[in-house]
């Protein structure tokens, strides 16, 4: 949520309404059902002290994070003063995981402020409730906590991650209108102290106490120059994590990393114990290996500043969960030595799903020697094939 002092109160509910199915939940939650709640909670309560205005409506398809920050930074720029959180509710692969944890960006001492103030809110409300770590939680390049929505406002902004879907008892209070109504009151009472706007609750002005100082967990500092860093896709919602004494097969791993969640992930490379095979270190789950071989999606870059040779770019495709109102459940994927067109049905290599995981991901091997607008990419259940992507289709590229 961001909130204009001057009259504007702009809010984030972290996603649309459309990404559960296939990601943005557990079966018995959709995550978007908790964040509009209490975002609503939160507006509802302040009223017209700040008047709102939101990039993600409670109807509409999940608007692409880039969207939201645009018309966050513009309004931003008009009011002169502002101050953002996106709600969320948190997930990991270990089910015993849970608690209260606010994000912010490593060097941004308001943002830090408003995190703190976040956090010392919730411990007032709910004193009874466990926190994640210390709470609080910088935000770093480089790392898994490099996250769009802390990373790009202009204004001071925080992530609140109000507790984990994925642990049973944390799920049941996510689910409950009580817990929803208090995390929005939570997140009014922090917007009025921030402005000096006085809060009532049952007739009578509510005093708010200073946050006290909490020592953030930082994820690792950013990447040193010439260290090299490998990004994963946010098309991808579950990539595993393997122990560094063990083979990096499936069931070894140690815990599922979620690139899909936050956009993406991104980690520093500290080794290179095999072929297609990195080690990374991650806060949550300590370090592991985890595969990075074709057809993963994985991509590297690297800190090297100049006069160092640039890495030589790539041109990305990415298909669209949805075309216009028609849901992309189906997009064919071509056998190369078949002409790419659905009559006969035995051209056809594969049907991918941009839908079920919000849209898909793949790096431009080529192009089609005959034909327009058809491209070579490498899926990793069928090889490579080749793919339609026609301006009707959605699909959009982009070089990096």
């Amino acid at each position: 949520m961001v909130i204009l002092k001057d009259v504007v109160d702009i809010k984030d509910k972290g996603h649309g309404p459309n990404t559960y199915p296939p990601s943005k939940g557990v079966p018995q939650m959709a995550e978007f059902s908790f964040n509009n709640a209490v975002v609503n909670h939160a507006a509802q309560i302040l009223g017209n002290k700040i008047k709102s205005v939101e990039a993600q409506s409670s109807t509409a398809p999940d608007v692409p994070l880039v969207t939201r920050t645009n018309i966050y930074n513009a309004a931003y720029k008009a009011a002169k003063e502002a101050i953002g959180a996106s709600h969320h509710a948190n997930a990991n692969g270990n089910p015993t995981v849970r608690g209260f944890g606010v994000f912010y960006w490593y060097n941004n001492p308001q943002s830090k402020k408003l995190a703190e103030m976040y956090l010392a809110e919730y411990k007032r409300e709910f004193p009874d409730l466990p926190i994640w770590g210390t709470g609080l939680f910088a935000s770093m390049p480089g790392s898994w906590t490099n996250f769009h929505m802390t990373r790009v406002p202009d204004y001071p902004a925080v992530l609140v991650e109000w507790e984990f879907m994925t642990n049973p008892e944390a799920l049941k209070l996510l689910m409950s209108d009580d817990y929803r109504r208090r995390c929005g009151k939570v997140a009014a009472k922090v917007t009025c102290a921030w402005y000096g706007i006085p809060f009532e609750e049952g007739g009578k002005v509510v005093p708010i106490k200073p946050a006290q100082t909490v020592q953030p967990i930082v994820d690792k500092t950013p990447p040193a120059v010439g260290q090299e860093v490998v990004h994963l896709p946010a098309a991808a919602s579950s990539w595993r994590l393997y122990p560094t004494n063990k083979a990096p097969v499936k069931g070894n791993e140690v815990a599922f990393l979620n690139p899909a969640k936050f956009g993406g992930l991104s980690y520093t490379v500290i080794g290179r114990p095999q072929a297609n095979v990195v080690t990374i270190q991650t806060s949550q789950f300590g370090k592991g290996n985890i595969f990075v071989g074709p057809g993963t999606g994985a991509t590297f870059s690297s800190n090297q500043t100049s006069p160092a040779k640039p890495l030589p770019k790539k041109r990305f495709v990415k298909l669209p969960a949805r075309s216009g109102r028609v849901n992309n459940t189906s997009w064919a994927l071509y056998h190369l030595n078949k002409p790419p067109r659905r009559s006969p049905a035995s051209n056809i290599k594969l049907e991918l799903n941009p839908h079920k995981f919000g849209g898909l991901e793949y790096e431009v091997l080529g192009n089609h020697p005959d034909i327009a607008n058809v491209v070579k990419i490498k899926s990793t259940q069928a090889g490579e094939g080749w793919i339609y992507v026609g301006k009707e289709t959605g699909t959009t590229f982009e070089t990096r």
